[in-house]
């Protein structure tokens, strides 16, 4: 038999007797006169171990087993006794008249799986108040919720504090009957158990498309399941809870189906909280609180007894805290308490996070705390939008509130990073301030299936806050989600649970365990130097295979239309990996036939992720998908372009363009990051900068340079940065000045292109004018980008949205938020290369746009020219005429703008387009030309060049064939026949070119790639 505990180990926690703690889940083992008595001493071996009592599972007894399992959420104190019982497939149910109905339900359902006679003849169910059960309350405590079970060989008592905590018992008795595989079979067991925080669950409160009607059933359903006991209905998209249409009675059919959901609510013992949001366009008059009013009456008919009021993402009139506050202290007296069966009310601020809020005495916060009815719940995001909480940050809260904040926690909410699935663990929020929360409620994902990983991680940690244990939490959603393919399903999800780089600045730990792997790969790849690729190749193998595991074992066919092309990148992307391995292995093996192929398998692959991106998740703010983005994606792309890179150098004789980080400074291990393509990650250095220290990159060989882009600091404002610097090109062996530089951005276009080996900026100063002791941080370094825009602007709010290319429009993502547009500040987008425009197009929300924004462009980077706009409503619109290197809205008012980015767009005219043949030689395996063969076709190497060979680079197991010949002076000498993927062909001396024509077999030649060879 084994002891075992579930938590993170402590220092001097007991050991098992081979010495080793296996982490999560410790084990000592017992012989028989040891077991008699190990439920005597789980109490004393939890105080030792610094364990709370609740997070020791036993199961022992004789003629039972020895059985591990985890009852989630958490109870609270849970002991398991000697021995077990066997229910009785008809026992007598004492009480059961007077118990909660939808608790007698579960129960009813749990029986009528047992068939035959078992031990336990009477099972005893009754609640707070009924006589039968007083003698057995115990140490219950008087919370909503509550419950104890006390089961032995022969009898089983149900006892809940309320018609929930009956609820409650009834889930925890079916985990227990389950825990074995045999439904009649109970341990002996004594549970007592209540939640720590009273309102726990989710809000609909997220952007995009809401949740269907199923979805919402089934969330319902899982709500209930996991002692979740509040849903808060307030999809923004819904314009019957928000504007245009908060003041209208829903239409019949909508109306219906709130009512299905508050039906299925009361089943699960779930507060459906109905929420309005008025304030974009509420009047503080008598009419409008009538609306009001009438609302909630209306909501009233159909079941609803929770309500909730939202205030939040607006600007103007319905900001005011001293309206807010009057409004919904006269809704708690003239329906809330007239009423009697309506719960408190909720009310969601304008200012929700710290980060927007007024610090000064008397602020908005003050007012509401000062002014709002003592039972009126406020909701708080935490120090910003996207938080995690911890004790310091909910006591500056419920000081100014005074009353506990009711939490509106944006986890696993995506409508900010549309593109990425957040299947991770929960964790981040502090395990020892369930005394500080008025409630908890996550917002999800639009993904209603999806979201469920989260939101059974939400419940453990709000039931029992201090035992919360996110990764045995979240392994035990994952099993419950897909029991049919629990270890695929686990790995699909470690891979898939970051956000990317996003404006609130929030991360989520991805692909943990791999991490360190890859990263030590990738530095002997990068190298050239021997390394290992077992590990490295096994993972990809397992994220080529997990996709068809999970499509085989799920038996939730709505979660498998949520996440199918995650799936299907994941699955691309594993597919890509695993070849260009294989084509790293050829290339260590020198065998060049072999290599081509697995590269254009790793390029297709990369090239259907691309498609997918493209095609699937289409939304008008973060498009496209993207899987393993933090550690997978990066790895496998730089694998398959380094190899096809390398191939073609080889190939063709050339210098590989290979990036690499230098410096001066002793420290470098974080060089990579600087060329990592992400502006949320840096290169640092913390040793003080001195005159003469330099940072660039190595290029692998002499290259041409058109532009150099450079972003200092770990943000913006950082000091650590060259404050007095210049940027260096080294030039045969001497370094050649290319610009100065004084700020944390520099773009640097060369008026001509130029060849140089080496990059760097120097520093001719060290320190600022008010620091003189700086460190150095890099966030990017790049060369020859090739953005279509960058967004530009002196406004922190909006520095983080990210630019998008929809076919000719340029556009910067919409924003929900309202933020202050000051005075002189500008919001902009650059366009390095510059770009033929005609249209320019940006709203702003705000009335005053055509008093106070004017739209600028320059077509030089140097001068701005004021354009000539028309406004309709608050859209603003220019024409545009020519190339255009930058435009702008700026306020050249004198007041400071409430404004919500809605749209900032800027239509292009498209590039001519370019020989198609030119694919042939661009350097890029990836593009293919079908060359047709009903002429010949005559190709020349580049100017001064002298090729000694020519290698042509055909689609694998194609069926066609061609001529190849040479143009020497002028005379065409045949050279042989293009039958297979990959041929090389020597050129006889004074060749000019060569000519690919039909052997008579063949109209069309797939080709990839024509490669010169020369030294």
């Amino acid at each position: 038999m084994e002891i075992c505990w579930f938590g993170k180990p402590t220092d001097g926690a007991w050991r098992r007797s081979d010495g080793e703690v296996d982490g999560l889940t410790n084990h000592w083992n017992l012989d028989a006169g040891q077991l008699a008595h190990a439920h005597v001493c789980l109490r004393l071996i939890a105080k030792l171990t610094k364990f709370l009592p609740s997070c020791l599972l036993l199961l022992a007894a004789a003629g039972y087993g020895a059985t591990e399992f985890q009852i989630y959420p958490r109870p609270q104190k849970l002991s398991f006794g000697g021995g077990a019982g066997t229910i009785s497939g008809s026992p007598s149910l004492v009480g059961a008249n007077a118990a909660d109905p939808e608790a007698m339900r579960l129960l009813k359902d749990c029986l009528q799986e047992i068939k035959g006679a078992g031990s336990i003849q009477t099972i005893l169910v009754g609640e707070r108040g009924d006589p039968a059960v007083a003698s057995h309350l115990g140490d219950l405590p008087e919370k909503s919720g509550a419950y104890r079970i006390v089961s032995s060989a022969s009898e089983l008592v149900i006892v809940g504090h309320d018609d929930c905590g009956t609820y409650h018992a009834m889930r925890t008795l079916r985990q227990l009957l389950e825990a074995d595989g045999n439904p009649a079979t109970l341990p002996a067991v004594e549970i007592t158990d209540w939640p720590d925080v009273a309102f726990r669950g989710a809000v609909e409160g997220f952007y995009g498309t809401p949740w269907s009607h199923g979805g919402r059933l089934s969330l319902i359903d899982f709500f209930g399941k996991h002692k979740l006991n509040t849903y808060i209905y307030g999809p923004k998209d819904d314009p019957f809870h928000s504007s245009p249409n908060w003041r209208k009675p829903y239409p019949p059919a909508e109306a219906a189906r709130i009512g299905e959901l508050v039906a299925a609510c009361r089943r699960n013992k779930v507060d459906f909280v109905w929420a309005i949001h008025p304030g974009k366009d509420i009047q503080w008059n008598e009419p409008d609180f009538q609306a009001v009013l009438e609302k909630f009456e209306a909501m009233h008919v159909l079941g609803v007894r929770s309500y909730a009021v939202f205030f939040d993402d607006i600007s103007g009139e319905g900001t005011k805290a001293e309206q807010q506050a009057r409004l919904l202290n006269r809704l708690h007296a003239e329906f809330v308490v007239k009423k009697g069966d309506v719960t408190p009310l909720i009310l969601c601020p304008t200012e929700y996070n710290k980060a927007w809020s007024n610090p000064k005495p008397g602020g908005y916060l003050e007012i509401l705390g000062q002014t709002l009815e003592p039972s009126i719940h406020v909701m708080w995001t935490g120090n910003t939008v996207v938080a995690d909480l911890d004790r310091s940050s909910m006591e500056w809260i419920n000081g100014r509130i005074r009353r506990n904040a009711y939490i509106w926690w944006n986890f696993p909410v995506s409508d900010y990073v549309r593109n990425h699935l957040l299947m991770g663990p929960v964790y981040g929020n502090a395990t020892d301030i369930k005394d500080l929360y008025g409630g908890f409620v996550s917002n999800p994902m639009e993904r209603s299936e999806a979201s469920k990983i989260a939101l059974f991680g939400v419940a453990d940690y709000a039931w029992n806050v201090r035992a919360y244990d996110s990764e045995s939490a979240w392994k035990a959603a994952i099993r419950e989600v897909m029991p049919g393919a629990t270890d695929a399903f686990e790995f699909f999800c470690r891979h898939n649970s970051d956000l990317g780089p996003n404006g609130h600045g929030y991360r989520r730990m991805e692909s943990v365990a791999f991490a360190p792997l890859a990263t030590e790969f990738m530095a002997a790849f990068r190298a050239d130097k021997p390394a290992d690729a077992t590990a490295i190749r096994a993972e990809l193998e397992k994220i080529r295979q997990a996709p068809a595991a999970i499509r085989a074992g799920s038996v939730n066919p709505a979660l498998m239309v949520e996440i199918k092309p995650w799936l299907d990148a994941f699955e691309q992307l594993g597919q890509a990996g695993v070849a260009a391995l294989d084509a790293r292995q050829a290339v260590l093996a020198g065998k060049a036939d072999l290599i081509w192929p697995l590269l254009v398998e790793a390029n297709a692959a990369l090239a259907g992720m691309a498609e997918i991106n493209r095609t699937q998740n289409q939304n008008p703010y973060q498009p496209g998908v993207r899987t393993g983005s933090l550690v997978l994606t990066p790895m496998v792309s730089e694998l398959v372009e380094t190899t096809s890179a390398r191939f073609l150098s080889v190939i063709s004789g050339r210098p590989l363009f290979r990036p690499l980080g230098m410096t001066s400074s002793g420290e470098r291990a974080s060089l990579p990051l600087m060329l990592d393509g992400k502006e949320d990650t840096y290169f640092y250095s913390k040793e003080v900068q001195k005159v003469g220290d330099w940072f660039g990159i190595d290029l692998g060989g002499v290259h041409e340079i058109r532009r150099i882009r450079l972003l200092q600091g770990r943000n913006d404002q950082d000091h650590d940065r060259v404050h007095r610097g210049v940027i260096e090109g080294l030039s045969g062996d001497s370094w050649e000045k290319i610009a100065d530089v004084e700020n944390a951005r520099a773009d640097v276009m060369l008026d001509l292109p130029k060849l140089y080996r080496s990059i760097r900026i120097r520093v001719l100063a060290a320190g600022s004018r008010t620091k003189p002791d700086v460190w150095m941080a890099i966030r990017q370094f790049e060369i020859n980008p090739k953005d279509a825009a960058e967004l530009r602007t002196d406004i922190p709010a909006f520095r983080q949205q990210p630019v998008r290319l929809v076919d000719q429009v340029v556009s910067i993502s919409p924003m929900f938020e309202t933020h202050s547009f000051p005075p002189g500040k500008t919001l902009g987008m650059l366009m390095p290369e510059g770009r033929s425009a005609v249209r320019f197009e940006v709203d702003l929300k705000a009335a005053e746009a055509g008093e106070s924004f004017v739209l600028e462009a320059t077509g030089d980077g140097r001068r701005w020219n004021r354009l000539e706009k028309t406004v309709a409503g608050t859209v603003m619109t220019a024409s545009l005429e020519g190339k255009i290197i930058a435009v702008r809205v700026r306020n050249a008012g004198r007041s400071t703008l409430a404004v919500t980015l809605a749209k900032f767009a800027i239509t292009t005219v498209a590039a001519p387009e370019l020989d198609p043949l030119a694919a042939l030689a661009d350097g890029r395996i990836e593009t293919m030309v079908e060359l047709k063969l009903d002429g010949s076709a005559k190709f020349h190497p580049p100017a001064g060049e002298t090729p000694l060979a020519v290698t042509l680079l055909a689609a694998p197991n194609h069926q066609a064939s061609a001529k190849l010949a040479a143009i020497v002076g002028g005379e065409i000498r045949p050279l042989g026949v293009i039958q297979s993927a990959y041929v090389r062909f020597p050129l006889p001396r004074g060749t000019t070119g060569v000519v690919i024509s039909s052997d008579g077999n063949s109209s069309v030649l797939p080709l990839h790639e024509l490669v010169w060879f020369s030294r």
